[in-house]
């Protein structure tokens, strides 16, 4: 019989010098209180503590404004019906990419949301990385851990962290990297990451670790000024989306109408001819074309314009066509006979 050599598996993963690390075992008999949450949404818990969860979505899409609706609620104790569950909540918020008089801006235009008029409070810190050696960025982010140990850290723009976002082994380092410090420095951690044309897929190898290993994935999507934000993923119990909408110097708020704007965009294609009829996949790519979004964005931009009543479709052959509806026509909202099997636009 061909003996095993037991060696090899211990210079794979060793500290080094031959030693061999301490193996983790889990104590059953230690008490330990059932997960916690960072806030609630309507009801439901979201944000579990000591995990990393992720924001994803295209890019330039306004991603880091869920982080800051976020940290606004985490300092505020409540923002856009997301309720923090401790007062002041510790954040740490860590930048990658922006100049430092953008990221001061935007820093004020949140804590304003925050309740903030001038002056900062002691429970925010914020970190740029912009400078920083690409190497010593995680090293950075661990040491102002350890020195403000806050509860909820928002590192904006993870792929900034790691040398090459498509590279198995380097993406797979940045996230256990991030794992280890959630676990030994109790804190969680959200970041964003962009995600490809399919929109439920995150950006490369780092992209899909994160997805993997995240403990909730929120996808942002953006319809004119109008930003939805749904839960994609979770390990948790599942949470209902939330919308707000952009405003200027950085700033966002409740949504208040998406009629206006979307009426706006769907006239300028259609024009006065309410007896235009266009098809589906026509009127997809014309979407994609004005806007900049992927077919997804475009298939849901759509399926809310027939919601408000903007927009009807009807069957032709095996497609469908849509037309606008004249809105100062007079309209019989009798009992509706169209079949609304699927919201499918193509």
């Amino acid at each position: 019989m061909k003996k095993i050599d037991f060696t090899i598996f211990r210079s794979l993963n060793s500290t080094g010098g031959g030693k061999v690390p301490e193996v983790p075992y889990l104590d059953l008999s230690k008490h330990e209180d059932p997960v916690k949450f960072l806030f609630t949404l309507d009801g439901k818990g979201m944000i579990a503590e000591d995990n990393i969860h992720t924001i994803m979505g295209l890019q330039k899409t306004g991603k880091s404004a869920v982080g800051i609706a976020l940290m606004a609620a985490a300092i505020k104790g409540e923002f856009l019906g997301i309720k923090a569950t401790e007062k002041e909540t510790p954040v740490l918020w860590v930048d990658t990419e922006q100049d430092t008089r953008t990221l001061r801006e935007r820093a004020l235009a949140m804590l304003k949301l925050a309740g903030y008029e001038s002056g900062a409070p002691e429970s925010l810190n914020i970190v740029t990385l912009r400078a920083a050696v690409l190497g010593d960025r995680l090293s950075i982010i661990s040491q102002a851990i350890r020195d403000k140990a806050p509860k909820l850290v928002f590192i904006d723009g993870a792929v900034d962290l790691c040398e090459d976002f498509n590279d198995n082994t380097k993406s797979l380092h940045v996230v256990e990297e991030l794992l280890r410090i959630c676990e030994v420095y109790h804190c969680t951690i959200l970041t964003v990451i962009h995600t490809n044309k399919k929109e439920e897929i995150a950006r490369g190898h780092l992209g899909a670790f994160l997805q993997q290993k995240s403990g909730e994935v929120y996808l942002l999507r953006k319809i004119m000024d109008i930003a939805t934000v749904t839960q994609s993923e979770s390990r948790f119990a599942p949470v209902p989306p939330f919308a707000f909408q952009f405003a200027d110097n950085f700033s966002i708020e409740p949504v208040q109408s998406a009629e206006s704007p979307m009426r706006d965009l769907f006239l300028d294609i259609f024009g006065h001819d309410y007896g235009k009829k266009i098809r589906s996949g026509e009127l997809c790519e014309i979407l994609q074309e004005r806007r900049g979004c992927g077919t997804r964005s475009a298939m849901t931009m759509i399926a809310e314009a027939v919601k408000a009543l903007i927009l009807d479709k009807e069957k032709i052959s095996q497609n469908k066509a849509y037309y606008q509806l004249n809105q100062n026509a007079e309209r019989d909202f009798g009992p509706c006979t169209q079949n609304d099997e699927d919201d499918d636009v193509l």
